[in-house]
């Protein structure tokens, strides 16, 4: 059955699997409300006490075979339910997703659900967050640097620092993690080039110890990322240093002027910020002009541009490459009008759209 599903989903057009997808998404949103539904009147009830279970939790996850986290996160849902409806309705129409509805549930009350039901509506789980805490700002907490234990595996480094810009002692709320982390190694800024696009290594992306960020109140984060100790020599020399600027010895101000200076250095290798524009112009060479890319950074906004049929533009911001509209291949010129910011993705897909997967304009 599943061998002659996928069968089918590969002879099928583009715009019917998009259809399709779009349609089940709408079906899955119906289900999980109704599964919500049934979950909740099944607490009411306290039927899982017949079935041989001591709790809907363990009726959950002995019965129906659900995680641990599955079953919590819809137990809490289910319960929140009974005391707000407007909250299944949302489910219901796909409006809101599971988890945001699990971060909302403790923080609902008979004055404020609709409010925080309408505003959390159709919003990522980023937002939801940033909108809990502004219900409870939660207070700053102290900048710390503590040395984490050895580690067990041998080839992990013996020594492995854990600097906090605003503190390393937990704090209750919700967490969001990166998929990026800052290690004692400055790494290779990768340059924007052309449609062709540069090779932007994965591996400047370290997966040890993502950075996390957890919203305190409305501008307010704390920010945990783990890195060596070279690093916090690093750290602890600038302290040293801008003592006289900064005389706390901050971290949160002394790695805002770091990033700060990084952005600008980064702004003139890339963009050339600050440097005088070339007076002769290169006619038929791929390469693109400091003028024009900063022309397109600015009118791009330093996103993504792609556009899809349906009106959407991507947006994206990371790996960003400048991509010629009218292919170079094909005769099109580095100008401002020709050239737009893509993300790699899109730059790639763009590509094989006109020359194939196994080329790229």
């Amino acid at each position: 059955m599943h061998t002659g599903l996928l069968a089918t989903l590969a002879s099928i057009s583009n715009d019917e699997l998009i259809l399709r997808l779009k349609r089940i998404a709408a079906i899955e949103a119906r289900v999980t409300a109704s599964f919500i539904a049934h979950l909740s009147e099944m607490d009411h009830r306290r039927l899982y006490l017949s079935e041989g279970c001591s709790s809907l939790f363990s009726y959950c996850t002995d019965v129906l075979h659900l995680s641990a986290p599955a079953a919590y996160n819809r137990i809490e849902v289910a319960r929140a339910i009974r005391l707000y409806p407007p909250l299944l309705h949302a489910l219901y129409r796909g409006a809101i997703h599971l988890s945001n509805a699990r971060l909302l549930a403790p923080h609902l009350t008979p004055t404020n659900h609709l409010s925080l039901i309408s505003r959390a509506s159709f919003r990522p789980k980023r937002d939801v967050e940033e909108l809990i805490v502004g219900l409870r700002q939660l207070p700053s907490v102290p900048a710390t640097i503590r040395k984490l234990p050895p580690p067990r595996l041998p080839e992990l480094p013996k020594e492995v620092e854990t600097v906090s810009l605003e503190g390393s002692s937990p704090v209750a709320g919700p967490t969001i993690s990166e998929s990026s982390a800052v290690s004692g190694a400055q790494p290779d800024i990768p340059n924007l080039e052309t449609d062709q696009g540069s090779e932007v290594v994965s591996h400047l992306l370290p997966a040890r110890a993502p950075l996390q960020i957890a919203p305190l109140a409305p501008d307010r984060y704390r920010i945990t990322f783990t890195a060596d100790g070279e690093f916090k020599e690093r750290l602890l020399q600038a302290q040293d240093l801008l003592r006289h600027r900064i005389p706390a010895g901050d971290h949160a101000a002394i790695f805002g002027l770091a990033l700060k200076a990084l952005v600008e250095q980064i702004s003139r290798s890339r963009l050339g910020v600050g440097k005088r524009a070339r007076s002769k112009k290169e006619h038929g060479s791929r390469h693109v002009p400091l003028e024009v890319k900063r022309m397109v950074w600015v009118r791009d906004g330093g996103q993504c541009r792609f556009l899809a049929t349906n009106g959407r533009r991507c947006g994206a911001r990371a790996f960003l490459e400048f991509h010629h509209v009218k292919p170079f291949a094909t005769g099109g010129e580095a100008t401002p009008e020709n050239i737009e910011l893509r993300c790699r993705a899109h730059n790639q897909y763009e590509a094989e759209l006109v020359f194939g997967n196994k080329n790229r304009s």
